[in-house]
């Protein structure tokens, strides 16, 4: 199964350069993202630019807007995403668990359809 595992900070970040992890932070989150790819599950990751530098466009009631800028409204942003291949929901929250995070955040794991409709 194919699995997404988000970061979700819950921290205000206020200015786009507190946003970045320290020098040791990220040599810790690559050596975790190294030790995914060895075992085989890593399938994609990447890391978010600052709310700050978002867009976001919102759908309600037959109108659409556009907003740019801070737009951590429920004081929750997206820091990044792994994809994994795993074997269970179990088994990528063990990975997950493992994940050497630098700041207060939550990950949420989900299932994802592939292109093909398989799970």
């Amino acid at each position: 199964m194919r699995v997404m595992m988000f970061v979700i900070h819950q921290k205000d970040f206020e200015k786009p350069e507190d946003w970045m992890p320290s020098q040791e932070a990220i040599s810790r989150m690559m050596k975790f993202n190294d030790e995914m790819k060895t075992a085989g599950v890593l399938v994609d990751l990447n890391g978010c630019f600052a709310p700050a530098q978002a867009v976001r466009v919102i759908h309600s009631g037959g109108q659409t807007s556009v907003n740019t800028g801070h737009t951590q409204a429920d004081g929750e942003v997206v820091g990044g995403y792994w994809t994994l291949k795993v074997n269970s929901l179990e088994e990528a929250a063990e990975w997950a668990k493992k994940a050497p995070m630098s700041h207060d955040c939550v990950i949420e794991i989900r299932q994802v359809y592939d292109m093909e409709g398989n799970s």
